[in-house]
């Protein structure tokens, strides 16, 4: 019980574990969890989000090769999903469930593992990774379900199309892409600001993510599940480790890198696949 490893994760699991224990005992009520949710994606994340990649400080020979890497493991998956799907037809609205299971990651759990088992000089990497990742990954899964979705009218479609691109997450990373490379200074009191919010959004966002647990589906939609879980803990993975190896990536940079192909789902890809026409049962 003494290990790095259990010393890094236990926590992890142990407040992931209490969220869903609270909700499911009624504590402190179900008002509580809808706010917290909204809290933690407007405010704390973003707060989180901007500072950490505004103030990364690394070189272009060193970004260059990681944004190399990660596009192209997310876009080689995402098109051999769709070239399967393609290929053998079937019901699109579940398709979208698959492919969101398996190029979404949750970066609250991302994060905290990598503050616990990697630690400050971990932040770099997540922050190049996260500044590419997040808005490429958003808009490639509205594409998926504008195209293979149902039941979502076309002006309704573009709606949520446009509230996506504005959505805080999205913004939060472009607000601290354009920081530093602006090289903008966020002056002390309102960086010490956003250092507070972000500490409290990491462990929120995980009780958020345990509160949100919903294993009733898996009996009728095992293999769906199986499917996105493989692709997501062997392919994806897999696909990262080869393009770090192309692109010459190790230590530190390829380990966060590898995690985050590896992360659980996004808690937004329910909400997206229940607006924009995709199987909701599934991606619960």
């Amino acid at each position: 019980m003494d290990t790095p490893l259990l010393q890094a994760y236990l926590p992890i699991f142990g407040i992931i574990l209490l969220g869903f224990v609270l909700r499911k005992v009624g504590l402190p009520g179900e008002r509580f969890w809808p706010a917290a949710e909204k809290i933690t994606y407007y405010i704390l994340f973003p707060a989180l989000l901007v500072l950490k990649i505004a103030t990364v400080e690394t070189s272009v020979n060193t970004i260059l090769p990681l944004v190399a890497a990660v596009l192209c493991s997310f876009l080689s998956i995402s098109l051999l999903l769709v070239a399967w799907q393609e290929w053998k037809g079937g019901k699109g609205p579940v398709f979208t469930s698959l492919f969101q299971g398996t190029i979404r990651f949750n970066t609250y759990i991302g994060l905290t593992i990598i503050l616990f088992s990697i630690g400050e000089s971990g932040m770099p990497a997540a922050a190049v990774i996260m500044a590419t990742l997040i808005p490429m990954v958003n808009i490639l899964c509205i594409i998926i379900l504008l195209r293979y979705g149902s039941s979502t009218t076309g002006g309704k479609k573009l709606s949520l199309f446009t509230s996506i691109l504005k959505n805080p997450i999205v913004v939060a990373c472009l607000v601290g892409i354009f920081f530093n490379i602006r090289h903008i200074h966020i002056i002390t009191p309102a960086a010490n600001l956003m250092a507070f919010l972000g500490k409290a959004a990491l462990p929120l966002g995980l009780l958020c993510v345990g509160a949100g647990l919903n294993f009733s589906v898996f009996k009728s939609y095992g293999g769906t599940i199986l499917s996105a879980c493989g692709l997501k803990l062997l392919l994806l993975p897999l696909l990262m480790l080869v393009y770090c190896r192309i692109f010459q990536i190790n230590g530190t940079a390829a380990d966060v890198a590898l995690l985050f192909a590896a992360l659980p789902g996004s808690a937004l890809s329910f909400i997206l696949a229940k607006q924009l026409g995709g199987d909701s049962r599934v991606m619960s």
